[in-house]
């Protein structure tokens, strides 16, 4: 049974004021239930946001979400989502035993760094806003006090496409989308059978992973080009690789089209 896995913002969620991809969201909805496929949302956003971006836009219902940049993975239980704990208890290994509570006690923060709300942080997810212009240094402070404090955690900086916001988030190590979908995959479903999109940098292990693969319009050209390199280098070929020509959701059904004959 076919899989779609896809990241929301800027992919499976219509752009701003794009009447194709609201009608072509209708579409991609309706191949899924007639495909009888399972959905699972891989997104950088914790769950509250998710919920709110679902009651807004007429997304498919998921089967599964992967949140918070790959560190939470939630179950769809007679339409609640519930948390994987055997995910979580994983991490807790990975990183160590050392949990958010332990991350913020061990971790003390420069000048330039604010800790985001709450509902932004995850029991395996330390993030902060800074300013865009000192990311790079800011990476390179925190970087030496966690490798000084041998804490098992990675930091991945971003900037924020709506507002323009430097981000910093501390992962623990080897932690992303990606890990989450392939540790997902073993007990759910080949990665075979997954139809991996996205459009963004924190989706680029995943486009790399050997899933069939879906490009949105609106990636940027480095984006495109690194994945279309991997797989050609990597594979020998673009069979498991569709960049599509048009954005967001509408990219994203013409690449299932593309995957399924349909």
């Amino acid at each position: 049974m076919d899989v779609l896995a896809s990241d929301l913002d800027g992919t499976l969620a219509p752009l701003e004021s794009n009447q194709d991809n609201l009608r072509d969201l209708e579409r991609l909805t309706s191949i899924l239930k007639q495909r009888a496929m399972q959905m699972v949302f891989v997104t950088g956003r914790h769950l509250s946001s998710i919920q709110k971006l679902r009651a807004t836009v007429p997304l498919p219902q998921p089967d599964w979400i992967i949140a918070n940049v790959g560190t939470e993975i939630y179950q769809i239980v007679a339409g609640r989502p519930t948390l994987v704990t055997q995910y979580s208890d994983h991490l807790t290994q990975l990183a160590d035993g050392c949990t958010l509570e332990a991350l913020i006690a061990k971790f003390s923060v420069g000048r330039g760094l604010r800790q985001q709300e709450d509902e932004k942080l995850g029991q395996h997810k330390l993030s902060y806003y800074c300013d865009a212009n000192q990311l790079d240094e800011l990476r390179r402070q925190v970087q030496e006090q966690m490798a000084e404090q041998s804490i098992a955690y990675e930091v991945v900086a971003s900037v924020d496409p709506f507002n323009g916001d430097g981000l910093i988030d501390l992962l623990p190590r080897g932690v992303n989308k990606s890990y989450a979908l392939q540790w997902w995959s073993q007990t759910n479903a080949p990665a075979s059978e997954i139809i991996f999109a996205g459009d963004s940098g924190n989706d680029i292990h995943a486009m790399l992973a050997g899933h069939r693969t879906i490009v949105v319009s609106n990636a940027s050209t480095d984006l495109k080009a690194q994945v279309t390199e991997h797989h050609r280098e990597t594979f020998g070929n673009l069979e498991r690789l569709f960049i599509a020509k048009r954005p967001a959701t509408s990219g994203v059904l013409d690449g299932m089209k593309h995957f399924l004959s349909c």
